[in-house]
């Protein structure tokens, strides 16, 4: 489908599309709620996205792609790794910023939805660039000699994993507080310890 994404009345349907599955998750949401809150009608909607899974994929992809841009932005700095480390978590902190158990739930879990297999594409992606990325700083010394690819790879799926967890997610007050915790647990093993 060829759209105008920067249209006004498209604009107005992403950013509430987002507003609303972010709270709610993508089931509980519908068409007509996010026409309602975007003031604009369901045959505008139908002019920009083919239905609600395409609006879903639409602001996923807008968002993938500007992480991805914050990322090598971070990642080109003259900084050191371990500073990229904390600017990346910080980033990741503050673009997952309210999303809820919900949504996750949905991406993840809910196969009537078929998102999951969109999502672990487009995070394959990205999960290849930054193992690069740990290869190279790994060649510089920042990162533990030791540690196969093979192994990083396994452990960051494996955190995906674990903020599906009912049982654990339980113990934290929303899924980025989790997400945060794994994160800095992950990362804590890898780096080389450097004086404070």
């Amino acid at each position: 489908m060829s759209r105008d994404l920067e249209n006004k009345k498209c604009q107005a349907i992403l950013k509430t599309g987002k507003d609303l599955f972010w709270k709610h998750g993508v089931k509980r949401v519908s068409i007509q709620e996010v026409c309602k809150e975007a003031k604009t009608s369901k045959m505008t909607f139908y002019k920009f996205f083919d239905n609600k899974i395409d609006l879903v994929k639409t602001i996923l992809d807008r968002l993938f792609d500007e992480n991805i841009k914050e990322y090598k932005a971070i990642m080109a700095r003259d900084i050191s790794f371990t500073q990229k480390v904390k600017e990346t978590l910080l980033a990741k902190s503050r673009n997952s910023q309210d999303v809820s158990q919900e949504f996750i739930a949905d991406l993840y879990k809910n196969k009537d939805l078929g998102l999951l297999e969109y999502i672990q594409t487009r995070s394959e992606a990205v999960l290849e660039m930054v193992l690069d990325d740990y290869e190279q700083a790994q060649k510089e010394g920042y990162v533990r000699s030791g540690i196969k690819r093979e192994f990083m790879r396994y452990q960051l799926l494996k955190m995906r994993e674990m903020v599906l967890d009912e049982t654990l997610l339980a113990s934290y007050n929303n899924p980025q507080e989790l997400t945060m915790e794994l994160t800095n647990f992950f990362f804590y093993g890898l780096l080389v310890h450097e004086p404070v």
